[in-house]
């Protein structure tokens, strides 16, 4: 469904599209450039009146989500992208905005499905090509050209997520841009402590999960190698999270705290028992 430009442009328009050109740092003409509503058609806790995607000329993605209006967990989202482009990992940008300030009639979309959007506390997220992106629950080993750089990347995505508590690290909070061949950790609002902020969420959870959505990719004779590359890709991971944790001056004491902890564990132990050709 592509947007057909009716001839009246409202200001809420203009002022969308100047908002999205902004984010992206491209301009956008409401006149020539078709932006498409669409509500999150995965079930999950923040669909689908909680994430909003418009779709750019058919292929640029920007989601808008309110994470279920809780603070923490927008607070979770932004610290968490912040500390991906501080460690070098792959990250999506992301800003908070204070509503999406949309009122009049958008052609073939209903916007009275995202008025409890107006006045709330929204992030923008930038997730690029929609069209090339693919979770693990629709991905296949013939969309990736390189399985043993796949596996070192997705080693590095478990330290990440291991150190930094990041939990619910289900098959579809696992993105690969088959275009560039870039693996996302997405959906990180959980972790890394639970909602009385004392006490650090289990780290078996985010083990477990991790170990159990790359066994699909792995199977088959060359096993024992994509091990090494998922072990090398997880102590290269630890090392540069661990050794640059005073610069995720976001996290509080408390949760940096937690992190030393985690990070003085012995990470050829953990990555020898979270990847093992058994």
């Amino acid at each position: 469904m592509v947007i057909q430009h009716s001839l009246m442009i409202f200001q809420d328009h203009v002022d969308f599209y100047n908002l999205v050109s902004n984010f992206m740092g491209v301009f956008l003409d409401p006149m020539e450039d078709n932006i498409e509503f669409k509500m999150l058609d995965q079930p999950c806790r923040c669909g689908p009146m909680h994430m909003l995607l418009a779709i750019i000329n058919q292929k640029k993605c920007i989601a808008f989500k309110r994470c279920w209006d809780n603070d923490r967990w927008i607070r979770q989202e932004l610290i968490v992208a912040d500390a991906k482009k501080k460690l070098d990992f792959p990250y999506y940008k992301i800003m908070k905005i204070n509503g999406l300030k949309i009122k009049h009639v958008w052609p073939n979309f209903d916007v009275r499905k995202i008025r409890e959007f107006y006045s709330l506390d929204t992030l923008m997220i930038d997730f690029g090509n929609y069209n090339s992106c693919k979770n693990f629950t629709n991905l296949c080993i013939g969309n990736i050209k390189n399985l043993d750089n796949f596996c070192y990347d997705y080693g590095r995505w478990a330290a990440f997520n291991y150190l930094l508590g990041v939990n619910d690290r289900k098959e579809e909070n696992f993105i690969f841009d088959i275009d560039n061949q870039v693996l996302h950790s997405v959906d990180n609002e959980e972790g890394p402590l639970e909602p009385n902020r004392r006490h650090q969420i289990g780290t078996s959870n985010i083990l477990i999960k991790t170990q159990r959505n790359i066994s699909k990719f792995i199977e088959g004779k060359d096993k024992k190698e994509l091990v090494a590359c998922l072990q090398r890709g997880f102590l290269d991971g630890f090392y540069q999270v661990s050794k640059n944790l005073s610069l995720l001056h976001m996290f509080t004491e408390n949760e940096r705290q937690l992190m030393y902890q985690k990070a003085s564990v012995p990470p050829r132990i953990i990555s020898e028992t979270l990847f093992s050709v058994s």
